[in-house]
């Protein structure tokens, strides 16, 4: 067991590449324990393992290297209770945001088969959807240019983030006039 390790035997205790380590010394995150004058190579102590540890951890909760660095300078308890309360909550936001993307696909994708499965276009079906809130504009449009605006309108007054198209039963409109010429 030596006390000094090779930037490619500490890059492997880690299961990270040289390149990193490189990087990370480049950037001033993580410094070598010794560089020989003749050679140039970076030899790491083994009492650093903890150090590059805690970088790569905090890499993964998607801290940016200046983000670890003041970590590093202000690293006490709190501080590290702190970021890791913002950081858990960040992931939960992520989740949800992630599982809502999740339910919107599921949704569009039972609506597309669904309607792929249909015998012919010219099917009519009744649909019951639950209760929900309409939102409308009396806006006049005399041709599909104008229409498409309108519609985009309302898209950008509606809540939900996802694409309200490519088949879901979210978004829709009517339109009173027949179809538009242009």
């Amino acid at each position: 067991m030596r006390e000094k390790l090779t930037i490619g035997e500490m890059a492997n205790l880690r299961q990270m590449t040289t390149e990193t380590l490189r990087h990370y010394d480049r950037v001033g995150l993580f410094k070598p324990n010794y560089i020989d004058a003749k050679t140039g190579y970076r030899y790491y102590s083994i009492h650093q393992f903890e150090v590059l540890g805690t970088i790569k951890e905090l890499r993964q909760l998607d801290m940016s290297i200046e983000e670890i660095k003041n970590y590093f300078e202000k690293r006490n308890a709190r501080n590290s209770l702190q970021i890791l309360e913002k950081k858990h909550q960040e992931l939960k936001d992520k989740l949800r945001e992630l599982h809502d993307i999740k339910s919107g696909l599921g949704e569009k994708v039972a609506f597309l088969k669904k309607l792929t499965s249909m015998k012919s276009k010219d099917d009519i079906e009744v649909l019951y959807f639950p209760e929900r809130k309409l939102l409308t504009s009396q806006q006049t449009v005399s041709n599909a240019i104008e229409w498409g605006y309108a519609v985009i309108e309302l898209e950008n007054m509606l809540t939900f983030e996802r694409a309200p198209h490519c088949g879901n039963q979210q978004a829709g409109c009517s339109n009173s006039t027949g179809r538009f010429d242009s």
